[in-house]
């Protein structure tokens, strides 16, 4: 039922917010609903951002979208319900595997025990790579320790879901996933990138663009979203 949303909109009206912006605020809101329900059966009581990282419903059906095309090898930088929907996905469709970085041992260690509990261990790899400093093309960034990614990635990398690191590790946090990945990206491969609301996102996600040509698409929703798929 959505009668808790029209009461939540009709509060906004009588706290006298402009017409527009409890438009905005009901076109996400509906679309949050409409996406939690649809990853509601991949879930059960495990919703969805239940913490200030957590990838939104709508980001996260647009994963299992994108999950859904076949990709063998997928690689997820940040890790959480995600990493579970994912390797869910995978199998259910009997094929595939999904690598999880993430640079807190500790969320790290959190969702390796979550794809343990739902028996997915053979499907999802987490892997703890914490943030060092380092150059990438000239430009100082924080990025994940090459001694513990490089080992776990794989040669040829389909899908990458880049929901970390964090920006509030600093500005630019995400930009160097591609030009750190791309040798290993497949001729073919999508990027999918969280919260493409966001300034840095976008320059990001444009940078990328000119690197791997193909098409690249906004998705509204949640906190926004950027999908580029090299090659098409």
């Amino acid at each position: 039922s959505y009668a808790f949303l029209w009461a939540f909109l009709f509060g906004l009206v009588a706290a006298g917010l402009p017409l527009l912006l409890i438009q905005k605020a009901g076109t996400r809101i509906v679309r949050e609903l409409r996406a939690t329900i649809n990853i509601r059966p991949l879930t059960g009581d495990r919703l969805v951002a239940t913490d200030p990282w957590a990838m939104d419903a709508v980001f996260a059906r647009n994963v299992l979208g994108l999950v859904d095309e076949g990709p063998e090898q997928v690689v997820e930088l940040g890790s959480g319900h995600s990493t579970v929907l994912i390797a869910r996905r995978l199998e259910d469709r009997g094929s595939g595997h999904v690598i999880a970085i993430d640079h807190l041992e500790e969320y790290a260690e959190r969702t390796r025990d979550w794809l343990r509990d739902e028996g997915l261990g053979h499907r999802a790899t987490v892997v703890h790579a914490p943030i060092v400093e380092r150059s990438v093309e000239g430009r100082d960034c924080g990025w994940y320790d090459d001694a513990a990614l490089d080992p776990a990635l794989p040669d040829r990398i389909d899908l990458l879901v880049v929901d970390g690191p964090p920006d509030t590790l600093r500005r630019d946090a995400r930009w160097p996933a591609v030009p750190v990945l791309q040798h290993r990206l497949a001729p073919d491969a999508v990027v999918l990138m969280d919260d493409g609301d966001r300034p840095d996102e976008t320059r990001a996600a444009l940078d990328w663009h000119d690197r791997l040509g193909g098409r690249m698409r906004y998705l509204p929703g949640g906190k926004g979203g950027w999908i580029l798929r090299a090659g098409a």
